[in-house]
């Protein structure tokens, strides 16, 4: 019997908005279970590939837990579930349907760049 596979976050890292938020998301996770990793790492593309998306894939952070991956608001519910219990409120995302709480992640998505501090000049 193999043992469970921890979940793992796939994010965009040359993107200065994702990674800011991966460092935000650290120090708050209750636990180490959760494994982060770039979307350009070459780890990455067989777990995408896997999955059924593309290798060069960055329309969203991608969960992957229990051999499903979960993308935009359904990644950002299943997230809430690893804060610290500080956090709890974050899980209130459930209440949110995904037919809202998808365009408001893609609106985000798209304004990253825009959000980042790496454009941002003095």
């Amino acid at each position: 019997m193999t043992p469970p596979v921890a979940p793992i976050l796939l994010y965009d890292g040359h993107c200065g908005f994702c990674q800011g938020w991966v460092n935000w998301l650290l120090p708050r996770l209750k636990t180490d279970h959760l494994r982060l990793l770039p979307l350009q790492d070459p780890q990455a593309a067989p777990l995408l590939t896997q999955h059924r998306f593309p290798t060069d894939f960055l329309d969203s952070l991608v969960l992957i837990q229990s051999n499903q991956a979960y993308t935009q608001g359904q990644a950002l519910r299943k997230i809430s579930h690893y804060l610290r219990y500080s956090w709890l409120w974050a899980s209130m995302l459930y209440i949110c349907p995904l037919f809202l709480l998808n365009p408001f992640y893609r609106f985000v998505a798209n304004q990253r760049r825009a959000l980042s501090c790496e454009n941002k000049r003095p």
